[in-house]
């Protein structure tokens, strides 16, 4: 159980690299509060779950039929596999597969999609042949099943994305400024976004070498500033703060 007030809510990349790695390693858990159960069983998922809306995980095996066939079937319906998106470490390193399923109920001959649905996460690479895999089991609202999976593919695209502009921005670089220019000439009124306002005169500015980091300017020396945002900042770097 976790303490009053806490809550358990792990990214994508850490319910692979500290759940599911150590899970079928059999290292310790980060949190011990996942339990085993066999979601391609005789139950359906309200019957695991309940009616709460909370988000539940699990471990469970995979029942494989073949190589690349598994069991989908769980007690009165049938998990229906929608997409996969592949997660990142970072923007070259795939360190797993995350599926979405709708759970549909058999009526008859028909199928009846219902509000269950279930997140599936794998490992890929040297890993990928265990039968071992972690989901997430929510009951959502009223939103469609459409709806759901176009709302999946967004954040993980978004998640790349975003994983992206954290190792491709650059860190900001300071500049000297020698202590007999006039600021006020060369900086000019700072402007709120755009860049073109600036008024540097860099050949000015960028003409004497930076002291040693550590190393303080002298009284009346050079005065260290940072470049205005804009100059390094990817627009889509936005996201990281939304």
């Amino acid at each position: 159980m976790l303490p009053l007030g806490f809550r358990f809510k792990p990214t994508n990349e850490e319910l692979i690299s500290h759940y599911l790695v150590n899970k079928v390693k059999g290292e310790q858990l980060s949190w011990d509060g996942i339990p085993d159960c066999d979601l391609y069983g005789e139950k359906p998922p309200w019957e695991i779950c309940g009616n709460k809306e909370e988000k539940a995980y699990f471990f469970t095996e995979l029942k494989k039929l073949s190589k690349h066939r598994v069991a989908r079937t769980a007690g009165c319906g049938v998990w229906h596999e929608n997409c996969t998106v592949k997660i990142y470490d970072n923007p070259s390193d795939v360190i797993g597969a995350r599926k979405l399923f709708n759970f549909n109920v058999k009526e008859g001959s028909t199928t009846k999609n219902s509000n269950w649905i279930m997140h599936e996460f794998s490992l890929v690479g040297e890993q990928q042949g265990t039968n071992c895999v972690l989901c997430t089991l929510q009951k959502k609202g009223s939103e469609s099943s459409s709806g759901v999976k176009r709302r999946f593919e967004e954040e993980s695209h978004q998640r790349k994305r975003v994983c992206c502009n954290i190792v491709e921005c650059p860190p900001p670089q300071a500049i000297w400024i020698p202590a007999e220019t006039d600021l006020e000439t060369n900086m000019g009124s700072l402007p709120s976004s755009d860049p073109s306002d600036f008024n540097f005169d860099l050949e000015t500015i960028i003409s004497l070498q930076p002291p040693e980091v550590g190393d303080l300017p002298p009284e009346g020396g050079d005065l260290p500033i940072l470049p205005p945002l804009e100059d390094f900042w990817d627009a889509d770097c936005d996201a990281l703060f939304a």
